[in-house]
């Protein structure tokens, strides 16, 4: 991976919204539905951009390839989680996009245009975009008419280095794991989810990272939950979501961590990506030493 960019949206809120996980789950479920059909839409069976009948090139070269083959797309938690939001307040969710994905934007914000009128997501007034400068920590107007600012990512890891300890702090996320949460001791998950943060970070840098054994990890806090959907969207099932479980907790790690601290200030600023399955993994970093 070499650039990335981070696309702050805004919205409103029409009378009052309860904003949980469960709720941005299903309405990024929905955007990206739409964002699969814009991209390559079917009639009678064939496709309207190579004319082929029942396969298409397209949609498995860019989708699988560029889309789902690598967490070319992330989503970073909201600041309001867990709170009714009333009318007024302004609800902001970050996308990353890299690489071949940032050019693929126009058409994700058009599906996300279209997810706010829906009857479920009714109570969310799409408001605008905005360019999120990591450099300067600032937003900026995007014009959708010139080429989208593109940011280098190595270029971004490299101004931090030199932190002996910090503490992670892991906000309520989904994680996709066939555990029995029931039986693993805070060892065993701690195990189960650094091997699946290092895992993916190594598909993101296509190369082989694994964890310095000089580096202790103490548990401070950490919490496992299966969620209990309730199904609040209209005649909608829910069943094929039901084995999805969320965590949360904070980890001490100390050491030298100059080898990893990329990687550390990458799923901080990128959330966990798909390792939470649509990237709602959201991470802080609290510098101790």
């Amino acid at each position: 991976m070499f650039y990335f960019s981070v696309f702050r949206t805004v919205f409103d809120i029409r009378d009052e919204l309860h904003l949980d996980n469960i709720f941005i789950f299903y309405f990024i479920k929905e955007v990206e539905e739409r964002f699969k059909r814009k991209i390559c839409s079917y009639i009678n069976g064939v496709c309207e951009r190579c004319q082929l009948r029942n396969i298409c090139m397209f949609p498995k070269n860019f989708l699988y390839e560029v889309w789902y083959g690598k967490p070319n797309f992330m989503i970073t938690s909201p600041k309001y989680l867990n709170e009714n939001l009333t009318e007024g307040k302004k609800l902001k969710i970050d996308f990353v996009m890299l690489n071949e994905a940032v050019d693929s934007f126009r058409l994700l914000e058009e599906a996300i245009k279209e997810s706010c009128k829906e009857a479920n997501f009714s109570n969310l007034i799409y408001e605008g975009v905005y360019n999120y400068n990591v450099f300067a920590d600032s937003l900026e107007d995007i014009d959708f008419l010139s080429p989208f600012p593109k940011y280098r990512l190595q270029e971004f890891l490299e101004l931090r280095s030199g932190v002996r300890k910090v503490k992670l702090k892991i906000f309520p996320s989904f994680l996709n794991l066939s555990v029995d949460f029931n039986n693993v001791s805070n060892d065993g998950i701690k195990f189960f989810l650094f091997k699946e943060i290092f895992n993916r970070v190594s598909e993101i840098f296509e190369e082989d990272i694994q964890f310095p054994n000089s580096i202790e990890l103490n548990v401070k806090k950490l919490q496992w939950k299966r969620l209990n959907y309730e199904d609040f969207l209209l005649k909608k099932s829910v069943d094929k979501f039901k084995n999805y479980n969320f965590f949360s907790g904070e980890f001490i790690i100390e050491g030298n961590l100059s080898s990893i601290w990329y990687i550390l200030e990458f799923i901080q600023t990128f959330g966990i990506g798909r390792l939470t399955n649509y990237g709602f993994g959201k991470v802080k970093l609290i510098k101790l030493i």
